[in-house]
């Protein structure tokens, strides 16, 4: 221990300032919201870490508190959020005027003039609704081709353990995760904000733990605005969702991460829209069935369908190449900007297969032939295939043998 040498003789003087103690001090700073109107400076206040927390924890709040030097705070205004967007709405609708007492009764309500939610842990109750609302959706589909396993994965706050697991036990080939997405709309302006409430479904792109595979993604959003379903894209600087984990399953897993825009997901009340969370459950079905539309549609219309592959722009519209073998060849069906490109393509495969069929013939004779004397003359010796009704030639495919 350093020793205090002390030489006598003079007298102390002086003044020694003394702080605000600091137990006062947590005290006091929270007590000052409970003004009705007006500011509160309070002064002499420990400049410790213990006061800074309490700053933040009264900025979170939604207090206006400024910081005019290390001991002087002034704090003025709490910001209390009751989903409302107008002055008219908080006073008339919920009927809430200045200096009413305000304190937390946790329980689910609906406001259906606003088309809100209002509970706890949205984060993620609302993802598990979303995965029982398309469940439901689903149920009236017949046939889907593959396995949908819908999964409450437990402890994502704390390491996504539940995902690790249920990635191991049910092995997908391609993942849909639903995350109660904190909605930013509160802190960045219009425009800037990435996840605004009654904004539609947010698709996340990226975040602190997964990278999202670009072409599901381009997938969903093909699909959103072919149906007219509500998106927003977001890159989210901090947090994760259970994608981290379930995307580097075995040898990777495609992955999808459809936030549902939800404000102050971790307190004790959060509001979220009626019709982010329809957008959301819209999205999931429509990009599932597609999948089923896809792989399985056309193969069970047509048994013999051997390849197929769809497409939609908004000029192009609703598109669809099939391939089906018939009696030893591949006949292949385009359809193009067609809404009903399925029944469409069965409808010519009929056709074709009741009025058509294959004959290989000289590619020679068949130019010199009256029926196209005049149009033009043998290049190579060839065989050719072609379809013909009847005994007069009548061309719809076309592919040299030799090739």
């Amino acid at each position: 221990m350093e020793t205090l040498i002390i030489n006598g003789g003079k007298a102390l003087q002086g003044a020694v300032e003394i702080n605000g103690a600091k137990n006062a001090a947590v005290a006091i700073l929270p007590a000052a919201i409970l003004a009705s109107e007006g500011r509160c400076i309070i002064d002499n206040i420990p400049d410790i870490e213990d006061v800074h927390c309490l700053e933040r924890i009264l900025s979170s709040l939604g207090c206006n508190v400024h910081k005019v030097n290390n001991n002087t705070l002034e704090i003025e205004d709490i910001y209390v959020d009751v989903g409302a967007t107008s002055k008219d709405e908080v006073v008339n609708t919920f009927n809430i005027r200045v200096g009413d007492p305000i304190a937390p009764k946790v329980e689910f309500d609906y406001n259906k003039e606003l088309e809100v939610c209002y509970g706890k842990a949205f984060d993620n109750r609302v993802g598990c609704f979303c995965i029982i609302e398309t469940l439901k959706l689903l149920s009236r589909e017949k046939d889907l081709g593959f396995d949908i396993i819908g999964a409450f994965a437990a402890q994502e706050e704390v390491g996504t353990r539940g995902a690790q697991i249920t990635s191991q036990v049910v092995k997908p080939d391609l993942a849909i995760v639903f995350e109660g997405s904190p909605a930013d709309d509160l802190y960045y302006s219009k425009g800037i904000a990435q996840s605004v409430l009654k904004n539609g479904t947010q698709i996340r792109n990226l975040d602190q733990g997964y990278i999202g595979n670009h072409k599901f993604i381009r997938y969903a959003e093909d699909i959103a605005e072919e149906k007219h379903i509500k998106f927003q894209n977001a890159v989210r600087r901090g947090g994760s969702t259970n994608a981290a984990k379930i995307s580097l399953f075995n040898k990777a897993v495609p992955v999808l991460v459809l936030g549902i825009p939800s404000r102050y997901v971790h307190s004790h009340y959060n509001f979220c829209a009626k019709a982010d969370i329809e957008a959301t459950v819209k999205l999931a079905y429509e990009i599932i069935v597609s999948l089923k539309d896809n792989i399985n549609k056309i193969l069970y219309k047509i048994p013999e369908a051997n390849g197929v592959k769809t497409g939609y722009t908004g000029q192009a519209g609703k598109c669809l190449v099939s391939s089906v073998k018939h009696e030893g060849r591949n006949i292949i069906i385009v359809v193009l900007n067609c809404s009903d490109r399925w029944n469409v393509t069965e409808q010519i495969y009929k056709y074709v297969s009741d009025n058509y069929c294959f004959k290989a013939n000289n590619m020679k004779d068949i130019v010199n032939s009256s029926e196209f004397i005049n149009l033009g003359s043998v290049i190579e010796e060839c065989d050719f295939e072609y379809g013909f009704r009847s005994s007069k030639y009548e061309i719809y495919y076309l592919r040299p043998s030799c090739a």
